[in-house]
């Protein structure tokens, strides 16, 4: 009895470790990487390619009925994308617990829908829609798995990349600008693009060329020279008036 009772706790404990991991790993390990090496429930994730992700597109049959395409090529790293897919991803062996992860370095990148972590870059359900990139980036996913309480295994990344016309460049970003879109700055003018207005001929223009021309030079002496002289007056007069005062 006493065994028994021992061997049915030892279960639910198991259970509980195996329905954890992917719950974990959407909101308390976001940081733990689903990588080779990397040590999830105590052990080391290993590579297995015993299971594989399934990436099928919404369209539209004869009969206009929406269904699902298998996205060809995807093992092989050729499937593509364009902006106006509609991608749903999936796992071809469900049992235990999985995890889907997008690995991209863009600040636009792909996401799940109602994905795990910040970045929403994390999903454990199965025919999760995909929030395509708004840069054209590739999209890189990988899946993680466990059966029970042993290494967590984790499959080969599969890259799926834009395949459509070439986007705008105000929705490119360029990764290190922390999100700033750079190409918006290309319409601001710099300083060495502004050029003064062309006047009509016969007209003249005060700039920096009168300024600092022969023209200008003379200007400037005369100006100065007016100055001295005013100065000099106000000088002599104050000083001279004060000499004529009476002791």
């Amino acid at each position: 009895m006493y065994l028994s009772l021992t061997f049915v706790v030892f279960l639910c404990l198991l259970s509980r470790n195996v329905d954890g991991f992917a719950k974990w790993m959407l909101k308390d390990f976001c940081t733990r990487e689903l990588h080779v090496g990397e040590i999830i429930m105590g052990d080391e994730v290993i590579m297995s390619q015993s299971r594989h992700i399934l990436v099928h597109k919404h369209a539209y049959n004869e009969r206009g009925d929406k269904v699902l395409l298998p996205l060809e090529g995807l093992q092989q790293n050729n499937g593509t994308y364009t902006m106006e897919d509609e991608l749903q991803v999936s796992l071809n062996d469900t049992r235990g617990q999985f995890v889907f992860e997008i690995q991209s370095n863009s600040a636009s990148g792909a996401q799940f829908v109602d994905g795990g972590c910040t970045a929403k870059h994390r999903q454990d359900k199965q025919h999760s829609t995909l929030v395509l990139p708004r840069d054209g980036s590739d999209i890189v996913l990988v899946v993680a798995w466990a059966t029970g309480h042993v290494q967590v295994a984790v499959s080969s990344p599969i890259h799926i990349k834009y395949n459509g016309p070439p986007l705008p460049a105000a929705t490119q970003q360029r990764q290190g600008t922390g999100g700033l879109d750079i190409n918006l700055l290309r319409g601001i003018p710099t300083l060495a693009s502004l050029k003064a207005p062309s006047l009509p001929s016969g007209s003249t223009a005060v700039g920096t060329e009168s300024m600092f021309g022969i023209e200008g030079a003379y200007a400037w002496v005369l100006l100065i020279g007016g100055v001295v002289v005013v100065l000099y007056g106000v000088y002599n007069f104050i000083f001279k008036k004060s000499q004529y005062k009476k002791p």
